[in-house]
């Protein structure tokens, strides 16, 4: 086998895996913080 082609593809794939893990991260900070107005807390309120 081509150890150079090899170590070439992984490396490819490590970086498409960041660059999923990274999109994946940022969707989960907007869906944790989430622009809710429409909610408002009880506490605040009182």
């Amino acid at each position: 086998m081509d150890s150079v082609g090899t170590r070439r593809c992984s490396y490819e794939a490590v970086q498409l895996c960041l660059a999923a893990l990274a999109d994946t991260a940022a969707q989960l900070e907007r869906q944790q913080q989430p622009p809710a107005p429409d909610d408002p807390h009880p506490e605040l309120l009182a």
